[in-house]
C-alpha cells in the first residue's frame, strides 16, 4: 500500500511497511529515519544559499563554519579572547611577502566590508576625540596669538612653497602650515613647516613617527 510521507518538507508517496517502528510515530508516517527528525527543507536556511541541507537546516559549508567560528557570516567570525590573543602572537613580526598581498588584495577586491555598528562608531570618534585634544589637534583647541596669516605666509615661502614632505609645489590652493610637535600654541617657526593637504592628512596618523620625522629634517636643514 503506497501513502503519503507527513513530513511536510518531503510529501512523496512511499510504499508503506508496517513491520519498522520508524514508519510510523505519533499516528504519522513517514518514508525514512531522516524524515522522523526532518524539521527543515532540502535547501538550506541561509538566504541566497541554495545548497542542500542536512537534518539541522544548513548545508555543509555553513555547518563547518558555524562549528568553527560561531557563525554562518563569513566576515563576523566571533573569537575568544584567547583565540584573538593566540593569532596576534603567530602572526607578530611575521612579514608577509608582496604576493601573498596581492593575492589578499585580489580575494578582497569587490567585496563589501560590514560597516561599524554606530556604538562602535561613537566610541572611536570619542576616543580620536580625546586623543587629538590632549595633543592639540582638536578642533576645539585654540591657536596661539602669533598665528597670523602673515606668519603662515612666511613659512611657505621660507620652504619654497613646497611641501616638506613630497616635494609639491603650491598651485591656486595654499598650502598647509603644519606644527610638528601637535601643539597649536606654539608658533616659534622653528615648531612650523609646509606641507600640502593629502601629506598634511597623514600626520594625522603615527604621530610620534612624524614628530621624529620633522625633526630629523630640521637637524639635516
Amino acid at each position: 500500500m503506497k501513502i503519503k510521507c507527513d513530513n511536510p518538507f518531503c510529501g512523496r508517496e512511499f510504499e508503506y511497511k508496517s513491520g519498522l517502528a520508524h514508519y510510523n510515530k505519533s499516528n504519522k508516517h513517514y518514508c525514512s529515519v531522516t524524515c522522523v527528525n526532518r524539521k527543515y527543507s532540502d535547501k538550506c536556511i541561509v538566504d541566497g544559499c541554495n545548497r542542500k541541507s542536512n537534518s539541522n537546516g544548513l548545508c555543509n559549508m555553513h555547518y563547518k563554519r558555524l562549528k568553527k567560528h560561531g557563525s554562518i557570516d563569513k566576515y563576523k567570525h566571533i573569537m575568544t579572547a584567547e583565540q584573538k590573543k593566540h593569532l596576534s602572537a603567530i602572526n607578530k613580526g611575521k612579514k608577509i611577502s608582496a604576493e601573498t598581498r596581492n593575492k589578499i588584495s585580489n580575494s578582497n577586491r569587490g567585496v563589501r566590508k560590514q560597516p561599524f555598528s554606530l556604538e562602535h562608531r561613537l566610541k572611536i570618534s570619542k576616543a580620536n576625540y580625546e586623543y587629538f585634544q590632549n595633543l592639540g589637534l582638536g578642533d576645539k583647541a585654540p591657536y596661539g596669538n602669533d598665528w597670523t596669516r602673515m606668519l603662515r605666509i612666511s613659512i611657505r615661502e621660507r620652504d619654497n612653497y613646497s611641501c616638506q614632505i613630497c616635494g609639491e609645489k603650491q598651485g591656486d590652493i595654499a598650502h598647509h602650515v603644519h606644527h610638528i610637535d601637535y601643539d597649536k600654541t606654539n608658533c616659534d617657526p622653528k615648531n612650523l613647516i609646509t606641507l600640502c593637504a593629502s601629506c598634511h592628512m597623514k600626520t594625522n596618523f603615527n604621530t610620534k613617527k612624524w614628530i621624529n620625522y620633522f625633526k630629523n629634517k630640521k637637524e639635516m636643514m
